[in-house]
């Protein structure tokens, strides 16, 4: 990774009571697992806030490998399956009542053998990276301070003041900054309470530099 974490002396201030996404209540102390998915993700930005800086809420697939073999690329391959296996069945079974396949277990085997099995496969594969099988990790953060992306080895962030605009894009929430660098969160449970967040975040944020001039 080319971005750089806090140096000691910065992480002895880093703050611990980081926002619960779930409940908005600010967590105690995490433990060495973290038990949700915006746990993990929170965690993972932690070594990278300033002094002051809270974590309000966070979303992201949490897949920190990403690819293909991890434990969230083999759930979408286990779902496609799920999705497939019965379809392809399904479709065998409705050709034999039709009439439109012979009634004869070995040959009704050999086909199935022979193009329901290549069928399953194909379509699974299909499905598989319809539901992102081969994403890599995308995970994200809004502190008090800034917007942060932290996607497979990439590190991008936008500070609450240079806020120009924030919009929805379906179930993205794109962030555009006065230097004009685009942001998009994807992976968000519920966009909406994010954006909330997001829009209240910035909106104070600037009312404070006001403030303080």
């Amino acid at each position: 990774m080319f971005w750089e974490k806090k140096n000691e002396e910065e992480i002895d201030h880093i703050i611990d009571h980081t926002a619960n996404y779930n409940g908005g209540a600010a967590s105690e102390e995490y433990s060495s697992i973290p038990q949700t998915k915006e746990e993990y993700i929170a965690k993972l930005f932690r070594p990278y806030l300033y002094k002051e800086e809270q974590i309000l809420c966070v979303a992201g697939n949490g897949d920190v490998e990403g690819g293909y073999g991890t434990p969230a690329s083999e759930k979408k391959m286990l779902k496609a399956l799920l999705i497939v296996v019965p379809i392809c069945i399904a479709a065998f079974a409705l050709g034999v009542l039709a009439g439109e396949l012979p009634r004869d277990m070995v040959i009704i085997t050999v086909l199935f053998v022979l193009f329901g099995m290549p069928a399953i496969i194909v379509l699974s594969i299909i499905v598989w990276l319809a539901l992102g099988g081969l994403s890599g990790s995308a995970n994200y953060a809004v502190t008090n301070q800034r917007v942060l992306a932290m996607v497979q080895e990439n590190w991008q962030e936008i500070s609450l003041k240079e806020v120009k605009k924030t919009a929805m894009q379906g179930r993205i929430v794109t962030v555009t900054s006065e230097h004009g660098l685009f942001l998009g969160i994807y992976y968000a449970s519920d966009p909406l309470r994010l954006k909330a967040i997001l829009d209240e975040a910035v909106q104070k944020c600037k009312y404070d530099i006001y403030q303080d001039q």
